[in-house]
């Protein structure tokens, strides 16, 4: 490592053998093969700037560099000109695959067929002109690749036959004039885009039409980084985001696990109670209502008495079958049909403490109920329901929390001195016990080896 040059280092690439390749601003070119460095000289009279590197299909790497051309370095370690050279351009990235040249250079894009040796022209690409391409990706296919520019935002640029189409990406979310440094994409369809000015911005994309985003996120000074100068991202095996960043050193975004929404409180009320969710929608149960996120939009739909709910606090919430059933706390439990934003009342008494709905959940057949006065056993079909309290034998009436385990047992926690149980035969029953005296137990699962974990309030 010593040996390497104190220099600013312009790019970087791994090539198909897994070597290292670094390009410096000084003018070299350096190599790691995992154990050596190796210095490459370019054939030149005065050093100049390497702005970009790339491996063409026999394995060779071109090196482009800011105004004395294109050359190729071949594995016998010579350099030879590139042929065109294309010495009267500024170039500010490069790619080649398979026969495809894509230039980026101070005045916009140029394309470059290679396997037609007799035209020594390059094609100026007609969307992207007059700007200056700093990025060039390979995007989703042989056929289709990122271009970043300086002040133009990001382009999907799309070769078939011959035939070169960019468009530009993310307009209508005001992306049109951001200073586009990389891309990443990773595997839940979401592009990474580093920003100058803007940090870094985790683009939604619409697989049918990548070049209209669903939405975005910006990643800047407002949301953890210390820095909107964004220079450059990478994705690991594990998932994980590497971000590096003008003059504020290298993030690690693991699995990228938190992203905040705020909503207005004056509808749900500051604190949310209950949650749900399926693969597009998350319901949040509030203290004054209900709403609907739409997890693609971000579009948040409240629900109220216009919408046959109560006016109450929704205490708890279970998503089955296209079926949402709401339970509240002082009105029973209410469900909505698929397809509708009409909610009925599917369960309600005389009793005032029965209507106190602490936890729901469903299987295919039957809706299970936590309440103040015991479990209600509910059919989804018939409606006809089944009380279990103390009188049924059962420790407390007060009950927290409801989980249905491998063995098909209702596990239920409330206030005593263990877990207990109902069983498939109706029988309620102790599953374990913690000592003679009584806890607070509020929640219960079970992980993939058939144990069992609760939780307490504390104890």
């Amino acid at each position: 490592m010593d040996s390497l040059p104190s220099e600013v280092v312009n790019v970087s690439i791994r090539d198909s053998l897994g070597n290292l390749w670094l390009g410096y601003n000084n003018g070299q070119v350096w190599s790691y093969d995992g154990n050596y460095f190796e210095k490459h000289l370019l054939p030149v009279n005065s050093p100049t700037s390497i702005t970009g590197l790339t491996e063409d299909k026999d394995g060779s790497i071109i090196v482009a560099t800011q105004n004395m051309g294109l050359f190729r370095l071949h594995g016998n370690g010579e350099f030879e000109r590139f042929t065109p050279s294309f010495t009267n351009q500024v170039i500010s990235s490069i790619l080649v695959h398979d026969n495809v040249l894509l230039l980026g250079t101070q005045d916009g894009l140029l394309y470059y067929d290679m396997s037609n040796t007799d035209d020594t022209n390059a094609v100026p690409v007609g969307s992207i002109t007059y700007t200056k391409v700093q990025l060039i990706k390979q995007a989703f296919d042989d056929h289709s690749f990122w271009v970043g520019t300086e002040d133009a935002g990001l382009f999907l640029v799309k070769i078939e036959n011959h035939t070169v189409v960019a468009k530009n990406v993310g307009a209508e979310q005001g992306l049109a004039y951001e200073n586009v440094q990389d891309v990443s994409y990773d595997s839940e369809s979401n592009l990474w885009i580093s920003t100058y000015t803007s940090g870094l911005i985790k683009a939604k994309l619409n697989i049918n039409e990548p070049t209209r985003l669903l939405s975005i996120e910006k990643y800047n000074k407002n949301d953890g980084l210390s820095t909107n100068f964004v220079k450059s991202t990478f994705i690991d095996q594990e998932g994980n985001l590497w971000v590096g960043t003008y003059g504020s050193g290298i993030y690690l975004l693991t699995n990228i696990a938190f992203s905040f929404q705020t909503f207005d409180n004056t509808k749900l009320g500051n604190n949310i109670l209950s949650l749900a969710i399926n693969d597009s929608l998350l319901w949040l149960g509030g203290e004054s209502g209900l709403g609907e996120l739409n997890l693609t939009t971000h579009k948040l739909t409240y629900y109220s008495a216009a919408n046959g709910l109560p006016i109450d606090q929704v205490s708890s919430l279970y998503y089955k079958n296209g079926t949402l059933w709401v339970g509240t706390v002082n009105n029973g439990i209410y469900k909505s049909t698929p397809g509708s934003s009409r909610f009925t009342s599917f369960f309600r008494t005389d009793n005032t403490i029965s209507n106190v709905i602490n936890f729901l959940m469903a299987d295919n057949e039957n809706l299970y109920a936590a309440t103040k006065n015991g479990i209600f056993i509910i059919n989804i079909k018939t409606g006809e329901r089944e009380q279990y309290n103390t009188l049924k034998g059962m420790p407390h009436n007060d009950i927290e929390y409801l989980y249905l385990d491998s063995d098909n047992r209702l596990l239920f926690a409330t206030r005593t001195n263990g877990i207990y149980e109902i069983n498939e035969k109706g029988d309620v029953g102790e599953v374990f016990t913690v000592g003679k005296y009584e806890l607070d137990f509020n929640s219960i699962t079970q992980d993939k080896h058939g144990n069992i974990w609760v939780s307490t309030y504390g104890e």
